[in-house]
C-alpha cells in the first residue's frame, strides 16, 4: 500500500439495508428483521503534493480506505476502525491547484471482492470489554 495523498475531509455513510419482517404477532412489535446487502459510500477530499501522485490517483480502479475514530477517557481508550479494502473511486471532480498541492474530491463506494472473497468492510471495535460472548 502506498499513501498517495492526505485526506482533508471525509463523509462516510453506512447502511445495512435491514428490512422489517412484518409478520403478524399478538403484540405491537415486528417479528424481526431480514438482513440486507451492506453498503458503504461517501465522499473524500484529498490533497496531493506532486503531479506524479495526482496521476496515480486518477488511474486507481479501487483503493484501500481506512477510517478511525477514537475517544480517551482517563486511561481508557475506545476506538472504532473501519477498513474498506476495495473501495471504487469515481472519476475525480475538478481539481484545485494551489501552493499547498493539488486538491481533489472523490465519491467512493465499497464493493465486495468476488474473486478474493473479501468483505466490503472490516469493522473493529476496541474498548475495555474483554468479550461480548
Amino acid at each position: 500500500n502506498v499513501a498517495i495523498g492526505t485526506v482533508l475531509v471525509a463523509d462516510v455513510n453506512f447502511n445495512n439495508n435491514l428490512t422489517p419482517d412484518e409478520q403478524l404477532r399478538d403484540d405491537v412489535y415486528v417479528n424481526g428483521y431480514v438482513p440486507g446487502m451492506f453498503a458503504a459510500s461517501g465522499t473524500l477530499r484529498a490533497r496531493y503534493r506532486r503531479d506524479a501522485l495526482w496521476t496515480a490517483g486518477k488511474t486507481l480502479a479501487s483503493a484501500l480506505l481506512k477510517f478511525g475514530w477514537s475517544r480517551t477517557t482517563g486511561s481508557t481508550t475506545r476506538r472504532l476502525d473501519v477498513e474498506l479494502p476495495a473501495a471504487r473511486l469515481s472519476k475525480p471532480r475538478l481539481a484545485t491547484d494551489g501552493p499547498n498541492g493539488l486538491e481533489v474530491t472523490y465519491d467512493f463506494m465499497a464493493q465486495y471482492d468476488t474473486a478474493g472473497a473479501q468483505a466490503a468492510a472490516k469493522i473493529t471495535l476496541k474498548n475495555a470489554t474483554a468479550s461480548y460472548a
